[in-house]
């Protein structure tokens, strides 16, 4: 071989192993920088585990005290299961009737149905950012609940409105559910 050829050689040398320092040093940066993204996801995944977990326990928590006010204690119950399904979270909504989950839209939940989908109502207007103005307007809101719970229903719309400061303006038919400021068309 020829000193040429060998100079050649020691040059590709010289150049394979500043390619691979090179090489080295952006994978060592490539490590550091996915390693800081897998604990900043970790922190946003811990982060979006809390806020999902308040979340939780406000929605429940105001669709439960809603039903068992109108129909009794445990008389129908009221949960909310969080699922990851393509890549996101996604909340499946469960009533319970004596300990069994049921689909309230076939079972003829007599208004329970109504009364929870009020208090989701209520609990997206007092979780919702910026506070928008608490006003719910409401048409025959609770039609399906029977003539006997109606005078629960009227005393669960006063507390609520206390409790959250929310105005209700509600149009109805049922005489039992009058409460505040009556207007008679």
């Amino acid at each position: 071989m020829t000193r040429l050829a060998v100079n050649r050689k020691l040059s590709d040398l010289r150049s394979a192993r500043d390619r691979h320092a090179v090489s080295a040093t952006s994978l060592a940066v490539s490590e550091a920088r996915m390693h800081a993204l897998q604990s900043a996801r970790a922190l946003c995944q811990c982060v979006a585990e809390s806020v999902q977990a308040s979340t939780h326990k406000q929605v429940a928590g105001l669709v439960r005290r809603c039903l068992d006010a109108v129909f009794g204690s445990g008389a129908f119950g009221f949960d909310i299961r969080f699922e990851q399904k393509r890549g996101r979270t996604e909340a499946k909504l469960l009533f319970t009737h004596d300990g069994n989950e049921i689909d309230p839209v076939e079972a003829g939940s007599g208004g329970a149905m109504e009364v929870a989908a009020f208090a989701l109502r209520l609990a997206c207007l007092t979780l919702s950012t910026p506070q928008p103005r608490r006003l719910l307007v409401l048409d025959e809101p609770f039609k399906a609940v029977s003539q006997d719970n109606l005078p629960a229903v009227r005393e669960l719309l006063e507390a609520l409105a206390a409790d959250t400061g929310t105005q209700i303006l509600m149009v109805s038919h049922h005489e039992a559910l009058r409460t505040g400021t009556v207007v008679t068309l």
